[in-house]
């Protein structure tokens, strides 16, 4: 009996990753809202988007896929002068930077 449940285990286990080897991300799936913010009194729009950015390999296959999200404020006049912050929230072995 024990037997049988550990191999019906095991099958499940092997159903379930087999579906998950085949479970594909699309390649530059991008979402984009519009939101706003009151801070002290003055209110501020800004979108924000996120999506994912393929890594293509040599052959020009996809090969891993990178998340992102960006915001930006709306109805600046001067953009190029405005700054860019850019933030890495790190990983196993790397603290965020």
């Amino acid at each position: 009996m024990q037997r049988i449940f550990l191999l019906s285990l095991l099958a499940g286990f092997m159903a379930t990753m087999s579906y998950s080897q085949e479970r594909k991300l699309p390649i530059d799936t991008t979402i984009t809202t519009q939101h706003s913010v009151t801070v002290n009194g003055s209110t501020f729009s800004y979108t924000a988007e996120t999506g994912t950015q393929p890594v293509w390999d040599e052959h020009g296959k996809p090969i891993a896929s990178l998340h992102y999200t960006y915001y930006s404020r709306n109805n600046v006049k001067d953009r190029p002068s405005r700054p860019l912050l850019i933030s890495f929230n790190g990983g196993p072995g790397s603290g965020s930077v």
